[in-house]
């Protein structure tokens, strides 16, 4: 669906981020909520738990990455809370908290 668990894409074959090639799947892991071509099903209680998950991973690591590190996934971070924002329902947020992650996130 898109490099990013939580996340589709409109077109994972032609991403704009310049570290991917035209033509090949996107691999830009983490970076989707900054892409334009993003987007998120705000009734989707399994992408709301990805996201959320991707969220605290980022939060976990902010004391470990150096500073120039920490500076370009605080922008991701930033855009996240956006697309987390996006999700209205509570009843999806209720859902998605007992969503079983089973897998650790290690940001770098």
């Amino acid at each position: 669906r898109a490099a990013t668990p939580g996340f589709d894409c409109t077109d994972p074959y032609d991403s704009p981020l310049a570290s991917q090639v035209t033509g090949e799947l996107c691999t830009a892991w983490g970076e989707c909520p900054l892409c334009p071509r993003a987007a998120v099903i705000p009734g989707c209680s399994h992408a709301l738990a990805q996201l959320l998950h991707l969220q605290n991973a980022i939060e976990k690591a902010r004391h470990d990455l150096p500073p120039g590190r920490w500076l370009y996934w605080s922008t991701v971070q930033k855009a996240l809370n956006n697309w987390v924002s996006k999700f209205q329902d509570q009843s999806i947020w209720h859902k998605a908290r007992n969503v079983q992650n089973t897998h650790s996130i290690l940001i770098e």
